[in-house]
């Protein structure tokens, strides 16, 4: 039968144990009184419980042993090395249950312990290099225990397990160690943080898997058409009231491999101050610019949805970036649904003739810019 959780027969958790409900890290005096009251507020209730005169003695018996179980409980958590040997057993038993799972743990895990326990400002450096020795001391013991009756490779994982808590001690025993460590891991958590990020947005944005070399065939293949000089730009205010000035500075032509019609997708520049410097780029797609455009009257766009899509969306540093790097400025096509305008990357002709003639316009592009007025 599976021994139950001890914490929570006092009534707790190994959580609530270590850190308060404010998030902030309970000092080792804190622990011991808190599980200590904590014990003693269950066997008050359970004592009611059991005085109550609608109690069998059936009944009674069973409370009766509920508070034994609480004793018995406490007794095994009332000090920090108590409690530090019980998680050791916890942790080991959850790993067998759970299946091995390629997850890199940080030295702070690997102590049974967090960062924010061994970055407590109420408490002293040396306390805390204290009770980390203390932690990789017992952890050691408790794993060299387990070397009784095991066979050849149970050893084995055991000292590798001996020798990961070893060095996680060393990474983190005194406070100049745990601030090196600390900034070597915040660099890897950010590295981690934009390579989810680029994932994120790959799934969302890239649209290049669509591109098919087939499926513009026409004699003409599609061209870029570039514009005079003289664009017109449009301003936009985004939600975050920055500007954007977008102009349309060409199209590209093809024709629609279902049929004999022509067909195009236009090319914009749109232009904004980021960090006090105007950044330009260069998109793909078919806006309209009259849904864009701002009643002179009540000074709010003629439609308010597409405009909100487009400008907050489409439009958005985030998404022309993204579209850039994967799709060559493609920003995809609008759409009126049924619930509403939405943006999508299913035009295949549209996204093949960008792909088509992207690097030849690639290459003009510094030239147009400096021909291009705003």
């Amino acid at each position: 039968m599976e021994e139950k959780d001890l914490y929570k027969i006092i009534g707790t958790s190994r959580q609530a144990v270590a850190i308060t409900i404010e998030g902030k890290a309970r000092s080792e005096k804190e622990q011991n009184l808190f599980i200590k009251e904590k014990a003693e507020h269950t066997i008050k209730l359970l004592e009611i419980k059991k005085n109550s005169p609608m109690r069998s003695e059936e009944e009674r018996r069973r409370i009766e042993r509920q508070i034994e179980e609480v004793e018995h409980a406490y007794n095994k958590l009332r000090t920090i090395d108590l409690r530090n040997t019980y998680n050791a057993i916890l942790d080991s038993q959850v790993a067998e249950l759970k299946p091995k799972l390629p997850l890199q743990r940080d030295a702070y895990q690997i102590l049974l312990t967090s960062r924010t326990v061994c970055s407590d400002s109420g408490r002293k450096d040396e306390d805390i290099d204290d009770m980390l020795w203390r932690q990789k001391e017992n952890l050691v013991h408790f794993a060299h225990r387990g070397m009784t009756g095991a066979n050849f490779s149970k050893k084995q994982k055991i000292e590798l397990e001996i020798r990961d808590i070893e060095e996680a001690y060393e990474q983190i025993k005194d406070r100049e160690s745990r601030e090196k460590y600390n900034t070597k891991i915040d660099k890897i958590k950010e590295k981690r943080m934009r390579e989810m990020q680029d994932e994120k947005l790959k799934r969302e944005y890239d649209c290049s898997m669509r591109y098919d070399e087939s499926v513009l065939y026409d004699k003409e293949p599609p061209r870029l058409k570039r514009y005079s000089k003289n664009v017109i730009f449009h301003e936009l205010q985004d939600e975050n009231d920055d500007i954007i000035r977008i102009a349309e500075t060409g199209r590209i032509d093809y024709t629609n491999f279902s049929s004999v019609l022509k067909s195009n997708v236009s090319e914009y520049i749109v232009k904004r101050i980021i960090n006090g410097e105007e950044k330009q780029d260069y998109i793909y797609g078919n806006l309209s610019i009259f849904d864009l455009s701002i009643d002179k009257y009540t000074g709010k766009p003629i439609n308010p949805e597409y405009y909100d899509l487009v400008v907050n969306k489409v439009l958005s540093k985030e998404s022309i970036e993204a579209c850039a790097k994967y799709n060559h400025g493609y920003i995809g096509k609008i759409e009126e649904t049924k619930q509403g305008y939405e943006r999508t990357f299913n035009d295949e002709e549209q996204i093949s003739a960008v792909m088509k003639v992207y690097g030849e316009s690639d290459a003009k592009h510094k030239k147009v810019d400096q021909e291009l007025g705003g």
